[in-house]
């Protein structure tokens, strides 16, 4: 997941997503694949103010990586879900 704020900056991190960071971990610690078949689907579940923190008011943009490593890790893949623009009021 990718947070950003309305200044295209990434939105500041949590102390779990730096740990994660420094780790090289992932939500869960590894990796599990979820093949589906052309026009078949998933849910999942995340839960944004985990990973970041969103307490200025302004809007940011999430979007989501599925099905590859952490971009930290240097290495991008899989598929990246539309962008959604979340605004944050007093």
């Amino acid at each position: 997941m990718e947070v950003r704020c309305s200044d295209g900056q990434l939105a500041p991190a949590t102390s779990l997503l730096r740990d994660m960071k420094e780790r090289h971990l992932g939500i869960t610690g590894g990796y599990i694949g979820f093949p589906r078949g052309s026009g078949k689907s998933f849910e999942d579940e995340l839960i944004v103010t985990s990973l970041y923190i969103l307490t200025e008011p302004g809007d940011y943009t999430i979007r989501v990586t599925r099905g590859t490593r952490p971009m930290w890790t240097g290495w991008m893949g899989g598929v990246k879900s539309n962008t959604i623009t979340l605004k944050v009021v007093e």
